[in-house]
């Protein structure tokens, strides 16, 4: 049976080690105010952000890891039903914050929907997946598999399989979250030259979910919302009302249903999430699920050991002090001071032993410098190089696009007009030669939010395609 933690409860207030901030920004200065004035003597204190409600909304608490853990593994989170009437409930929906600037372990967050991939073998994907990373370690960074601890967390639900896989590789970490998240996808980017030749690795590329399919294309460009993110991470009670003589924009319609026969049309991404790699990132605790997501039997979705990394009956027999050393493996910023610091690309002193050789790229390994996710000659990608062939990198305001992103331009207009309901303009844009990653800002007449799936003021859109 599992193991239940006694009914101790303590508040989240500054006598038991928790200061609440309802704004990241004042969190991040009192952490950074008591380290400098050493108010909290040979603690480090660290950020952490508690999911409030469906809609992203979070509260942040600056705590060290002890007097963290020592409240959150007594917050109630229900394993089971305790009768037919009851739904299991849970009080653990927190996250660790990654701060810009601070080294962390190296870390992928892999997830696909269920639906359209009905066949999908999860398990061994992400088997394979930890075989290729370790090796482009080993390949760029001279690092033995021997001194790589593979974490691996699953969160799944019936429409969502979800892994978090960390890799604690001894004696060394990323410089920050962006250094990591450019290995990672420089990595993905070599997988997926390779994948046209690898029936192995073409089974990391996935079918989406059928509600995110946006209108067939032949350049694989897509327009999203770069609210979602914003929105999230946004603090504070919801936005209200708010008098002004503008026009309100009309209500928009519901969106349609899925169709499922789009999932047919879509093209296969990876899954590996690179949008994790940002600046503050929020990244889910162990033992902690989200709001909303529960597993097949009804239970909270928590963060918990895969059971083909770690038997369900080892973990719930465990005890508290290897409870607690478990924790600490999964933080992401629990990187031992004075490690060494890996970059991407590689820099003087992140290759060990043969030099040249070591940092020279295998052809299992990342490569030096990012690839477009699709091989030469294929169909997708000439309209990308033939665009990238006469323009360098550059930016300009409206209607100063270069004239060979003309079509490319007016599809992800087209496709947003389609997705939000009301036209679109640009208002500036931005082209990086190389990335070959072209980025459009929209006007500020079109603040349709995909995160709340209606327009609010303090929205903005950017459309990028690679």
């Amino acid at each position: 049976m599992p193991r239940h933690h006694p009914p101790v409860w303590s508040d989240a207030c500054p006598e038991n080690g928790w200061h609440a901030f309802s704004l990241q920004e004042q969190a991040f200065a009192f952490a950074d105010e008591a380290d400098s004035r050493d108010l909290v003597g040979d603690r480090t204190l660290h950020v952490w952000a508690l999911e409030l409600d469906k809609s992203g909304r979070r509260r942040y608490y600056v705590a060290s890891q002890r007097d963290f853990w020592r409240r959150y593994k007594m917050l109630r989170c229900d394993t089971q039903s305790r009768d037919v009437s009851h739904t299991p409930s849970c009080f653990r929906h927190h996250y660790e914050v990654i701060r810009e600037g601070t080294p962390c372990h190296l870390h992928v967050d892999l997830e696909f929907a269920t639906a359209p991939n009905p066949h999908v073998d999860g398990e061994r994907m992400v088997a394979r997946l930890r075989r290729e990373i370790i090796s482009t370690l080993g390949a760029n960074y001279g690092i033995a598999a021997a001194a790589c601890d593979v974490v691996d967390l699953d969160s799944s639900t019936p429409s969502k399989f979800s892994r978090h896989v960390l890799v604690r590789i001894d004696g060394a970490a990323f410089a920050d979250n962006a250094e990591c998240g450019g290995f990672v996808q420089a990595c993905c980017e070599a997988l997926h030259v390779r994948s046209f030749d690898d029936e192995g690795l073409a089974e990391l590329w996935v079918r989406p979910p059928t509600d995110a399919v946006a209108p067939p294309t032949d350049d694989g460009a897509s327009v999203s919302s770069a609210s979602d993110e914003a929105s999230s991470r946004r603090p504070g009670p919801s936005p209200q009302p708010e008098l002004s003589s503008q026009p309100k924009p009309p209500p928009q319609a519901a969106p349609p249903p899925p169709r499922p026969e789009l999932a047919t049309l879509a093209a296969p991404v990876c899954f590996v999430d690179l949008g994790i790699y940002t600046r503050n990132r929020c990244f889910r605790l162990f033992k902690s699920a989200k709001r909303g997501k529960r597993r097949a039997d009804g239970t909270p979705a928590q963060l918990l050991p895969a059971a083909s990394w770690m038997a369900p009956e080892q973990f719930w027999h465990m005890s508290h002090a290897d409870e607690t050393k478990l924790f600490h493996r999964t933080l992401v910023t629990d990187v031992t001071s004075g490690c060494r610091l890996l970059h991407w690309p590689p820099v003087t002193g992140d290759n060990d032993g043969d030099g040249a050789a070591a940092a020279a790229l295998a052809t299992n390994a990342a490569p030096a410098q990012p690839l477009p996710r699709t091989r030469p000659g294929h169909p997708r990608s000439s309209a990308a190089a033939a665009a990238a062939a006469t323009a360098r990198s550059g930016r300009g305001g409206p209607g100063a696009c270069p004239p060979q992103f003309a079509p490319l331009q007016a599809f992800m207009l087209r496709a947003w007009a389609c997705k939000s309901g009301a036209e679109a303009r640009v208002r500036s844009w931005a082209f990086d030669a190389t990335r070959l990653q072209l980025t459009l800002t929209l006007g500020t007449e079109n603040r349709w939010c995909a995160h709340v799936q209606r327009f609010h003021r303090s929205n903005g859109n950017l459309g990028m395609v690679k």
